[in-house]
């Protein structure tokens, strides 16, 4: 689970005003070496007995495999989006204050207003996020139904 953090405001008060999004890709240490050591086990496994005669040489312009360093350059380089952002709109951190929902998925400062979506998950999930965007509608309906 990729620990990198981005950023996503308003560029002014017009609505007609693009946001300024920085998806801050790859900004911690963590995240390039979970992705080179990910590139290295998948580079082990093309490597196996198995796929000799299918994997004929490596694609153009791959990294030096024996080097993390070069790995991580690569990574840095050439890494993208699958475009499925979240926590851009999160539930109000208890501890720091900090957030747009309240824990009932409405907006703060803001009458019959919720928000249902991926940009209320704190962390992209392991699987595809659409799984659980199904479950927090299912828990929105709960939430709507008791208010």
């Amino acid at each position: 689970m990729p620990i990198s953090r981005g950023s996503l405001v308003l560029n002014s008060a017009s609505p007609f005003d693009a946001p300024l999004i920085d998806p801050g890709f790859l900004s911690t240490d963590v995240d390039v070496e979970t992705f080179v050591a990910a590139v290295q086990a998948l580079n082990t496994f093309v490597a196996a007995d198995a796929w000799k005669g299918y994997i004929i040489a490596p694609a153009k312009g791959s990294p030096d495999y024996s080097s993390a360093q070069s790995i991580a350059i690569y990574v840095r380089k050439n890494a993208i989006s699958i475009h499925h952002p979240v926590s851009t709109a999160r539930i109000v951190d208890l501890q720091t204050g900090k957030g747009v929902l309240n824990g009932d998925l409405t907006v703060r400062g803001a009458r019959g207003l919720r928000i249902v979506d991926a940009s209320v998950l704190p962390y992209i999930p392991a699987g595809h996020p659409q799984t659980v965007v199904y479950a927090l509608a299912e828990r929105a309906v709960d939430f709507i139904t008791q208010s």
